[in-house]
């Protein structure tokens, strides 16, 4: 956090489970791991230790539903979003992304390569951020060339207080996403953190979002 204040009180949320009194429920069935998880700690929960139960845990069976229920939590003023589950999926270890799993936030937030660096004359930082990299016969421009590849310069996050060398992935909360004659442009970007990533977003996750100015759930197939 870039807040200095060391006056947190901590709570914690637990929403999955992977193993069980020594037995590996990683691979079962949500659905199966929720129970097996309610069973064993639902009468455990207290102010900052939660856990799932009959009251607190939706299951969806159609999109309308999930809209609803996705609103309905998103109006809690901490939460940045919701992860939307196929029931029947396991728990993905090892990997960055389950295939069965959707994040819908409140906000658009990217992962940009940092392309050029200028320190403030009030100690922080503004980038220069791009997205792909992107073939030298697409039609984009600007065009910025960084370890070997080109990526398109989609725009600058000003006035940032952590440092991040060129070449490196920042994630960043954007307010808009809009196309350009030649290429796109982020409004507003604000660095959120240095994500475990080793790739920046594509030209095709821009193109969606610049269409996408309401981000319904019912644009996710």
């Amino acid at each position: 956090s870039e807040n200095n204040d060391n006056n947190y009180e901590l709570r914690v949320n637990v929403f999955d489970i992977m193993k069980l009194e020594g037995e590996d429920v990683a691979k079962e069935k949500l659905e199966d791991r929720l129970n097996k998880l309610m069973g064993a700690f639902s009468a455990h929960s207290d102010e900052y230790l939660k856990f799932p139960n009959k009251s607190n845990t939706r299951f969806a069976d159609s999109l309308e539903e999930i809209e609803d229920y996705a609103k309905d939590i998103m109006k809690n003023p901490t939460s940045e979003g919701v992860v939307i589950k196929d029931a029947k999926s396991s728990y993905v270890i090892g990997k960055k992304k389950n295939p069965k799993w959707i994040k819908w936030k409140k906000f658009v937030d990217l992962d940009l390569i940092v392309l050029s660096v200028r320190k403030n004359k009030n100690g922080t930082y503004s980038y220069t951020l791009g997205a792909g990299p992107i073939d030298d016969d697409d039609e984009y421009k600007p065009l910025v060339e960084m370890n070997g590849k080109k990526y398109l310069n989609v725009g600058k996050a000003l006035n940032t207080k952590t440092l991040v060398k060129e070449g490196n992935i920042i994630r960043v909360k954007v307010d808009e996403v809009k196309k350009t004659k030649n290429g796109f442009s982020i409004y507003s970007a604000k660095f959120i953190e240095k994500p475990e990533v080793t790739e920046a977003e594509k030209i095709i996750t821009l193109e969606f979002l610049s269409k996408d100015s309401k981000k319904s759930i019912k644009d996710y197939s």
